[in-house]
């Protein structure tokens, strides 16, 4: 029997839900030979954005080999970054402030972000 603080108590199928949890408590497993994985998350107004994420882009390819994929939140699905983001080593984020603030999409995605799942990150 598992007695779990919240949820349901598992009486049945108590092999399932352990293997479940095991998945689940495992984390992604990573090549140790690939290049740093960076993801860069960002959301442009004019396109002024994208250009400094472009050059940021360019910049980082000069100083070392890294795995970047970068993200326009205004086209991409918070899911698809999410998923990126959980297995990065680094994250950057970049957006215009209108009327001293950020625009939605980033606000979006900031707010999903786990300090648990999400840890560990160069910012």
């Amino acid at each position: 029997i598992i007695c779990p603080g919240h949820g349901p108590v598992l009486r049945e199928k108590l092999d399932y839900y352990i293997d479940l949890y095991r998945e689940w408590s495992t984390p992604p497993v990573q090549n140790e030979n690939a290049q740093p994985k960076i993801v860069m998350a960002y959301v442009s107004a004019y396109g002024y954005t994208k250009m400094i994420a472009d050059g940021i882009a360019e910049g980082l390819s000069m100083i070392a080999e890294f795995d970047l994929k970068t993200f326009d939140l205004g086209e991409t699905a918070l899911e698809n970054v999410l998923e990126e983001i959980t297995c990065a080593d680094g994250l950057l984020i970049g957006s215009p402030t209108i009327n001293g603030d950020t625009l939605p999409p980033v606000w979006n995605l900031l707010t999903h972000l786990s300090p648990i799942t999400h840890a560990d990150k160069v910012a």
